[in-house]
């Protein structure tokens, strides 16, 4: 007898921003954060050619009641040099439609919603400059006088 036992999948979905307002055509005001998803994981999802990802802003609507505390979390993010994620099993995309707000001619927009329970939470990494990167920018400091610290 077989068993077929699949390890549970977990998605990231890497908050980008603090919250932003919105405003439809009503008047009524809705928020969204900024989302950075891996971009295999775009790619599937989307169905899409990479070249029409390049210039794709992914958002996230996000409750009234919760804007304090995507505010704070990503605020706390920042200070700890972490990113702020949401953990999830799966997530849904929709659509790509046309950006009118873009910065490019050939912009982008998408939405995403995790599907099933969701967390909040700080990613695991850390961002940190290496000694020997440290050393070489000191050196090229050193030679053309620019300050990069």
């Amino acid at each position: 007898m077989e068993v077929n036992v699949s390890a549970a999948k977990t998605t990231y979905l890497y908050v980008n921003a603090a919250p932003k307002v919105n405003r439809r055509k009503d008047g009524s005001v809705f928020y969204t954060v900024l989302i950075g998803v891996p971009r295999g994981v775009l790619l599937e999802k989307s169905g899409e050619p990479e070249s029409k990802l390049k210039n794709l802003t992914v958002t996230f609507e996000v409750h009234e009641s919760k804007v304090d505390l995507y505010e704070k979390a990503f605020r706390v993010g920042q200070i700890k040099g972490q990113k702020t994620v949401i953990e999830c099993d799966d997530f849904e995309l929709t659509p790509l439609r046309e950006n009118p707000h873009g910065d490019k001619l050939d912009a982008y927009q998408a939405s995403v919603w995790p599907t099933g329970d969701f967390q909040l939470k700080l990613g695991t990494g850390k961002f940190s400059v290496s000694a020997e990167l440290l050393a070489a920018m000191g050196e090229l400091e050193d030679l053309d006088g620019d300050d990069l610290s």
